[in-house]
């Protein structure tokens, strides 16, 4: 299949054609995202991949290590946005880091993507770091 076609059937997903259980779908909608990206789908597709390694979704768990590397792919794509919100992980992973050394770290926290509105309940960062 071509990038095309993998972006056709991740969107088929997120409309949710067909008769397939919703872990399964969000599995295969996911599948599709990355066979795409991983067959040349543009900056904007490798930023959003990028986006759902970083806070994770219900097909996948974070992982900060393939954010980073999708980051670096959709900045070589052209994505000025991405290597923006690298530079933001790079210093929110510092930061963790930073914390757990001094021992201040209780829980390990993924950052918001900067297009990500804050929402009722999130908590409230005062490190100047948003």
């Amino acid at each position: 299949m071509d990038v095309e076609t993998h972006l056709q059937l991740r969107s088929a997903y997120d409309v949710g054609v067909g008769n397939v259980p919703y872990d399964e779908e969000a599995r295969r909608r996911f599948d599709h995202h990355l066979k795409a990206v991983e067959l040349g789908a543009g900056p904007i597709h490798t930023l959003a991949l990028a986006r759902i390694y970083v806070m994770g979704a219900l097909e996948v768990k974070p992982n900060l290590k393939e954010a980073v590397r999708w980051y670096k792919h959709a900045i070589q794509q052209g994505s000025v946005e991405a290597a923006h919100e690298l530079q933001r992980l790079y210093k929110h992973i510092e930061n963790l880091e930073r914390q757990s050394r001094k021992g201040g770290v209780t829980q390990l926290r993924h950052p918001r993507p900067p297009s990500s509105p804050a929402k009722a309940g999130d908590p409230v960062r005062r490190d100047g770091n948003d």
